[in-house]
């Protein structure tokens, strides 16, 4: 009977030493121990750039065009302005900032999917050479809704390069100074772009875009000593055909 109350003690030691090491693993003494931190956040992955996702951009723009038409109607001065002119616009440098939202299907390598731009250009575009005594004023985009399609392919689980095309409508102020108006311009535009994924969710991009504006005429009174000194007034009617460099900086959600 001693021999067997013997072997059962010993038996028993390696089981309580068990119970007393699962035990200790969840807590000593009765305190909870708690779980090693896990600093960082997740990594991305290659389906990070899949699904609903969220932008915000900055841009700098280079806002441009030409002007097709500047002809007077009626010259109350007898001097008359004649037809056919087509002067230029000067280049002007602008920052312009938008938001984005969209989704991308995945299909191996490939990203796709639709987009909605909404953005402003805190710039414009004025026309140059000698026809400024014409009163005309700057070309002014002050917002702009885009439908996009984006084709991206996934490098590496953290880069992707991409490109769209995008069809749209610009709100613009443009005119003579005496008679500016707000007109809707049809769009289009084209650009690259490559996104690359800091965290899991979350990440930055680079981006191009040219932007053209199908040209409209707008009709307005002018007065203004020309480039030989001679005073003229009268209506005259000015086309307008804008276009615009951008280079943009932003950061992207995806869901």
């Amino acid at each position: 009977m001693l021999h067997s109350r013997f072997l059962g003690g010993l038996f028993s030691v390696p089981m309580l030493f068990g119970l007393a090491t699962a035990a200790s693993a969840a807590s000593f003494n009765g305190i909870p121990i708690p779980e090693a931190p896990s600093f960082g956040a997740p990594l991305p992955t290659g389906d990070d750039f899949g699904g609903f996702f969220v932008t915000a951009r900055v841009a700098g723009v280079d806002q441009s065009g030409f002007s097709p038409n500047v002809s007077a109607l009626v010259d109350k001065t007898g001097n008359g302005l004649g037809s056919g002119y087509s002067p230029s616009w000067k280049s002007s440098l602008g920052v312009g900032v938008s938001g984005e939202m969209g989704y991308n299907f995945r299909y191996g390598q490939w990203a796709f999917g639709p987009s909605l731009v909404i953005g402003t250009q805190f710039d414009d575009a004025s026309l140059s050479g000698s026809y400024n005594w014409l009163g005309v004023g700057p070309f002014q985009r002050y917002l702009s809704t885009t439908a996009r399609a984006n084709l991206g392919y996934v490098i590496t689980s953290r880069l992707m390069l991409y490109g769209f095309v995008g069809a749209g409508i610009d709100a613009a102020n443009y005119g003579f100074n005496s008679n500016r108006q707000d007109r809707a311009f049809g769009a289009v535009d084209a650009g690259v772009g490559a996104e690359y994924a800091l965290f899991q969710h979350w990440g930055i991009l680079a981006e191009y875009e040219f932007r053209y504006d199908f040209p409209q005429s707008s009709y307005g009174y002018y007065s203004g000593a020309d480039q030989t000194g001679v005073t003229r007034t009268g209506l005259a009617s000015m086309g307008v055909e804008p276009y615009s460099h951008s280079l943009s900086i932003g950061l992207r959600y995806h869901f």
